[in-house]
């Protein structure tokens, strides 16, 4: 049993970094595509927006998150969402008990939500982190936030079968 349970919380600790690295990354690049994307955009008279099918609109940067995860996660890498509770995007609401008692525990102080889940059959390790308002350029669409404020979270999940397999 110790083996086992051993081996259970290792593997978590290794799908636990995964799932920091994943949001540093989207940390990262969002507020690099709001930066020198969006903020530029603008500027030349474009558009930000949740459709960004028209040729003169962008999408907004947790849409970019989403749509691009949203491919990840159709090749098994892994999940990864923009969830708030008042999002901009009804898409980006929280979307089952998990990210609504995640988001919950945030706003209360916690620093990150874990679980290991089961998600539409399969085996997943879930974290969701705290995401703040990283660059002025945040702040223009969030009305009454200021740079450093909680806008939402972010929701990762990794697929456990490969891990669990090795």
């Amino acid at each position: 049993y110790l083996i086992g349970h051993q081996l259970q919380t290792d593997l978590e600790r290794v799908l636990a970094d995964q799932a920091f690295i994943v949001q540093k990354q989207i940390e990262v690049t969002r507020a690099y595509v709001t930066k020198n994307f969006v903020v530029k955009a603008k500027a030349a008279g474009m558009k930000t927006g949740i459709d960004h099918s028209p040729p003169d609109t962008i999408p907004f940067p947790a849409t970019f998150t989403r749509e691009t995860s949203e491919q990840l996660a159709q090749e098994d890498v892994y999940n990864a969402r923009v969830i708030s509770i008042t999002p901009l995007n009804p898409k980006n609401a929280p979307q089952d008990g998990f990210e609504k008692d995640a988001l919950t525990a945030l706003a209360a102080g916690q620093k990150e939500f874990t679980k290991i889940d089961t998600v539409m059959g399969k085996t997943v390790f879930r974290r969701v982190t705290h995401d703040l308002a990283s660059v002025q350029a945040c702040v223009g669409c969030h009305e009454g936030k200021k740079v450093g404020d909680m806008l939402g979270a972010v929701s990762v999940q990794i697929p456990m079968d490969a891990p669990m397999a090795q």
